[in-house]
Protein backbone atom coordinates (compact mmCIF):
# COMPACT_ATOMS: atom_id res chain seq x y z
CA UNK A 1 0.00 0.00 0.00
CA UNK A 2 1.44 3.21 -1.44
CA UNK A 3 1.64 6.43 1.26
CA UNK A 4 -0.20 8.94 1.24
CA UNK A 5 1.12 12.57 1.51
CA UNK A 6 0.36 15.65 1.67
CA UNK A 7 1.75 18.33 -0.75
CA UNK A 8 1.22 21.97 -1.62
CA UNK A 9 0.87 23.48 -4.72
CA UNK A 10 0.46 27.31 -5.99
CA UNK A 11 -2.38 28.54 -6.97
CA UNK A 12 -3.58 29.01 -11.13
CA UNK A 13 -2.91 31.48 -12.97
CA UNK A 14 0.20 33.06 -12.47
CA UNK A 15 -1.13 36.31 -11.90
CA UNK A 16 -2.62 34.42 -8.26
CA UNK A 17 -0.94 35.81 -5.10
CA UNK A 18 2.10 34.26 -5.09
CA UNK A 19 1.91 33.25 -1.08
CA UNK A 20 -1.14 31.42 -1.57
CA UNK A 21 -0.39 27.43 -1.95
CA UNK A 22 -3.38 24.86 -1.99
CA UNK A 23 -2.86 21.28 0.15
CA UNK A 24 -3.31 18.47 -1.92
CA UNK A 25 -2.90 14.72 -0.70
CA UNK A 26 -1.05 12.50 -3.24
CA UNK A 27 0.76 9.58 -3.15
CA UNK A 28 4.12 9.30 -2.47
CA UNK A 29 5.40 7.91 -5.67
CA UNK A 30 3.39 10.83 -7.75
CA UNK A 31 5.66 13.55 -6.50
CA UNK A 32 7.50 13.92 -9.48
CA UNK A 33 4.54 14.81 -11.74
CA UNK A 34 3.59 17.71 -9.65
CA UNK A 35 7.05 19.07 -10.50
CA UNK A 36 5.92 18.82 -14.13
CA UNK A 37 2.55 20.25 -14.04
CA UNK A 38 2.72 23.16 -11.36
CA UNK A 39 4.10 26.31 -11.13
CA UNK A 40 5.50 25.65 -7.55
CA UNK A 41 5.54 23.02 -4.87
CA UNK A 42 6.58 22.81 -1.74
CA UNK A 43 6.58 19.56 1.11
CA UNK A 44 5.21 22.15 3.43
CA UNK A 45 1.67 22.94 4.39
CA UNK A 46 0.91 26.34 5.83
CA UNK A 47 -2.39 27.47 7.89
CA UNK A 48 -4.97 28.73 5.43
CA UNK A 49 -2.73 28.24 2.60
CA UNK A 50 -0.22 31.71 2.81
CA UNK A 51 3.04 30.79 2.65
CA UNK A 52 5.08 31.89 5.20
CA UNK A 53 7.05 30.34 8.08
CA UNK A 54 5.21 31.43 10.83
CA UNK A 55 2.18 29.84 9.43
CA UNK A 56 3.75 26.27 9.08
CA UNK A 57 1.35 23.84 9.77
CA UNK A 58 3.05 20.40 8.66
CA UNK A 59 5.33 18.34 6.40
CA UNK A 60 5.40 15.29 5.56
CA UNK A 61 8.93 14.49 3.81
CA UNK A 62 11.81 16.57 3.26
CA UNK A 63 12.96 18.31 0.05
CA UNK A 64 16.47 18.64 -0.08
CA UNK A 65 18.71 20.92 -2.75
CA UNK A 66 21.60 19.58 -3.67
CA UNK A 67 24.02 22.41 -5.34
CA UNK A 68 27.12 20.48 -7.06
CA UNK A 69 27.52 19.39 -3.01
CA UNK A 70 27.25 15.38 -3.53
CA UNK A 71 27.53 13.55 -6.61
CA UNK A 72 24.50 12.01 -7.71
CA UNK A 73 26.09 8.96 -8.03
CA UNK A 74 27.09 9.35 -4.15
CA UNK A 75 23.20 10.21 -3.98
CA UNK A 76 21.68 7.28 -5.32
CA UNK A 77 23.16 4.97 -3.35
CA UNK A 78 22.46 6.78 -0.17
CA UNK A 79 18.48 6.85 -1.40
CA UNK A 80 18.74 3.15 -1.50
CA UNK A 81 19.01 2.61 1.59
CA UNK A 82 16.33 4.62 2.51
CA UNK A 83 12.81 3.41 2.51
CA UNK A 84 10.75 6.12 0.89
CA UNK A 85 14.16 7.92 -0.69
CA UNK A 86 13.75 9.69 -3.97
CA UNK A 87 16.01 12.06 -6.13
CA UNK A 88 14.39 14.27 -8.81
CA UNK A 89 16.74 16.03 -11.33
CA UNK A 90 16.12 20.42 -11.06
CA UNK A 91 16.03 22.81 -13.98
CA UNK A 92 19.65 23.75 -13.12
CA UNK A 93 20.49 20.75 -15.37
CA UNK A 94 19.69 22.71 -18.21
CA UNK A 95 20.22 26.03 -17.80
CA UNK A 96 23.84 28.02 -18.37
CA UNK A 97 22.67 31.23 -16.10
CA UNK A 98 21.57 31.23 -12.75
CA UNK A 99 18.15 32.99 -12.25
CA UNK A 100 16.74 34.63 -9.39
CA UNK A 101 13.30 35.21 -8.29
CA UNK A 102 12.21 38.07 -9.98
CA UNK A 103 14.20 37.02 -13.52
CA UNK A 104 16.93 38.15 -13.31
CA UNK A 105 20.38 36.82 -15.32
CA UNK A 106 22.99 35.84 -12.82
CA UNK A 107 25.96 33.99 -12.22
CA UNK A 108 27.25 30.97 -14.34
CA UNK A 109 25.80 27.62 -13.25
CA UNK A 110 28.97 25.48 -12.33
CA UNK A 111 29.45 22.44 -14.48
CA UNK A 112 28.71 19.92 -11.45
CA UNK A 113 25.40 17.88 -9.92
CA UNK A 114 22.02 19.38 -9.01
CA UNK A 115 18.99 17.79 -7.93
CA UNK A 116 16.54 17.48 -5.19
CA UNK A 117 16.77 14.54 -2.65
CA UNK A 118 13.10 13.42 -1.32
CA UNK A 119 12.88 11.80 2.29
CA UNK A 120 9.98 10.50 3.41
CA UNK A 121 9.07 11.30 6.86
CA UNK A 122 8.11 8.38 9.25
CA UNK A 123 5.38 10.40 10.68
CA UNK A 124 3.89 13.93 9.83
CA UNK A 125 6.12 16.76 11.34
CA UNK A 126 3.65 19.41 13.04
CA UNK A 127 6.43 22.01 14.70
CA UNK A 128 8.11 24.35 12.85
CA UNK A 129 11.06 23.35 15.08
CA UNK A 130 11.44 20.19 14.71
CA UNK A 131 11.11 20.47 11.05
CA UNK A 132 14.11 22.67 11.09
CA UNK A 133 15.85 20.35 13.49
CA UNK A 134 15.08 17.52 11.05
CA UNK A 135 16.22 19.61 7.75
CA UNK A 136 19.32 20.67 9.33
CA UNK A 137 20.44 16.95 10.32
CA UNK A 138 19.38 16.06 6.78
CA UNK A 139 21.19 18.69 5.58
CA UNK A 140 24.72 17.92 7.52
CA UNK A 141 24.28 14.07 6.40
CA UNK A 142 23.82 15.25 3.02
CA UNK A 143 26.16 17.69 2.44
CA UNK A 144 22.77 19.88 1.19
CA UNK A 145 22.13 23.42 0.26
CA UNK A 146 21.61 24.81 4.08
CA UNK A 147 19.96 27.97 2.64
CA UNK A 148 16.72 25.78 1.74
CA UNK A 149 16.07 24.37 5.38
CA UNK A 150 13.55 27.20 6.15
CA UNK A 151 9.49 26.90 6.66
CA UNK A 152 8.78 28.71 4.05
CA UNK A 153 10.58 26.96 0.75
CA UNK A 154 8.84 26.38 -2.62
CA UNK A 155 10.41 24.73 -5.37
CA UNK A 156 9.55 25.72 -9.36
CA UNK A 157 8.00 23.94 -12.35
CA UNK A 158 10.13 21.36 -14.00
CA UNK A 159 8.73 20.37 -17.16
CA UNK A 160 11.83 17.97 -17.76
CA UNK A 161 11.73 16.44 -14.16
CA UNK A 162 13.47 12.37 -13.83
CA UNK A 163 12.84 10.90 -10.81
CA UNK A 164 15.22 7.98 -9.36
CA UNK A 165 13.56 5.99 -6.75
CA UNK A 166 13.87 2.13 -6.29
CA UNK A 167 17.14 1.80 -8.05
CA UNK A 168 15.70 2.84 -10.91
CA UNK A 169 15.28 5.65 -13.28
CA UNK A 170 11.42 7.11 -14.63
Amino acid sequence: MKKLISISTKGEPKSVDSRIFYEEEIEHGDIAPYFYYHTAISNIIWEDDFRHKKFFKHADFAILRMNNTLSLGEAMKMVDRIEGGMILTTKEHRKKKKVDVGGSIGTVVEKGDYFLVIIMSPERITSLTVYKAVMANLAAMFNADTTCLGGDQIYPKNSKVKSYENGEWH
